[in-house]
C-alpha cells in the first residue's frame, strides 16, 4: 500500500522526536544489577581503601585476614564506574532512583562497629583522611558537619554509638540518613543480627523529594525511615553511587551480596523539544 506524500513528513517528525526522547532518556538514566558478583564484573567497579573483589564471597568493604577474622581501623568502598544524573541545572528536573542490595555484618565480639552506608558522592569522590571509624569511610571528622565540603548523601547502617559524640549519634544501633554527613537527620533503631543477611530498598522520589528505606532480614523482621530532602542543595548534577564501610577499634566485617540501581531523570513536561516548526 502506497504511503501518502503528506503523510511522510509526520511519520519522519514522529521518528525524529522517538529518538531524541530516547537520547535524552539515555542521558538521564542509570540502570545494572548485580544480584551475586560474578566474575568480570569488577571492570564496572571502583575498589578503594581495603575493598576486595571475589567472586564467590562478594564485596568485602573492609579488611579481613585469611581466617574471615576482621581487622581493627580499616575503611573501604566501591563505587559503580558509570557516573548518575542527580539533577539537571538548565531544568532544574531531579531524578527518581531506586537501589536495592543484601550486606551481612560478622563480629567475633559483641559490640563490633562501626556500619556500613550506600551513599552518593561527587564523581570524584576518593576516601576522606582519617575516616577509620565512625565517620564510616565518608568524611574526616575535621569537616565532618560541614556539607559544603563534603557533598556527600548517605544511608547508613550503624552498629556502634559513641558516647562522646556530643548529640551527634543516637545511643542505640541505627538506620539513619546522613547529609551532614556525620549527624544523621532521621533515624530509626535497628538490629546487627551476627551473619544474617539484610535485604534492603531505598528508593528516591523527585516528586515529593521523599527518600525512604525499608530493611528487613530473612524472618520478616523489618525497619523503615523516610525524610524529605532535596538532591539539589547537597548533591552536583552528576555524581557517583556506591557503599563504605568502616571499623575503629571495636571490629567487625561488612560483606555486600547483591546490589542493582536504576535511576531516570523525571520528566514532567515534553514541551521542551521543538522540531522545526513544530513544537512537541
Amino acid at each position: 500500500m502506497a504511503i501518502s506524500k503528506k503523510i511522510l513528513p509526520l511519520l519522519s517528525i514522529a521518528t525524529i522526536f522517538l529518538l531524541l526522547l530516547n537520547k535524552a532518556h539515555s542521558l538521564g538514566s542509570l540502570s545494572f544489577g548485580y544480584n551475586n558478583f560474578e566474575q568480570g564484573d569488577e571492570r564496572n567497579l571502583i575498589l578503594q581503601g581495603d575493598a576486595t573483589f571475589s567472586a564467590s564471597k562478594g564485596i568485602q568493604l573492609t579488611k579481613v585476614d585469611d581466617n574471615g577474622t576482621p581487622a581493627k581501623s580499616t575503611v573501604g568502598r566501591v563505587l559503580h564506574s558509570t557516573q548518575v544524573r542527580l539533577w539537571e541545572k538548565s531544568t532544574n528536573r531531579l531524578t527518581n532512583f531506586q537501589a536495592q542490595f543484601s550486606f551481612v555484618i560478622n563480629s567475633p565480639i559483641d559490640n563490633g562497629a562501626d556500619g556500613i552506608a550506600f551513599f552518593i558522592a561527587a564523581p570524584d569522590s576518593e576516601i576522606p583522611k582519617n575516616s577509620a571509624g565512625g565517620t564510616l569511610g565518608l568524611s574526616d571528622p575535621s569537616t565532618a558537619q560541614n556539607p559544603s565540603a563534603n557533598q556527600v548523601l548517605a544511608v547508613e547502617f550503624d552498629t556502634f554509638y559513641a558516647q562522646d559524640s556530643n548529640g551527634w549519634d543516637p545511643n542505640y544501633q541505627h538506620i539513619g540518613f546522613d547529609v551532614d554527613p556525620i549527624k544523621s537527620a532521621a533515624t530509626t533503631k535497628w538490629e546487627r543480627r551476627n551473619g544474617q543477611t539484610l535485604n534492603v530498598l531505598v528508593s528516591y522520589d523527585a516528586n515529593s523529594k521523599n527518600l525512604q528505606v525499608t530493611a528487613s532480614y530473612p524472618d520478616g523482621q523489618s525497619y523503615q525511615v523516610s525524610y524529605n530532602v532535596d538532591l539539589r542543595d547537597y548533591l552536583p548534577e552528576w555524581g557517583r553511587v556506591g557503599f563504605s564501610a568502616a571499623s575503629g577499634q571495636q571490629y567487625q566485617s561488612h560483606g555486600l551480596q547483591s546490589w542493582s540501581f536504576t535511576s531516570t531523570l523525571l520528566y514532567t513536561s515534553p514541551h521542551y523539544l521543538k522540531l522545526g516548526r513544530f513544537m512537541i
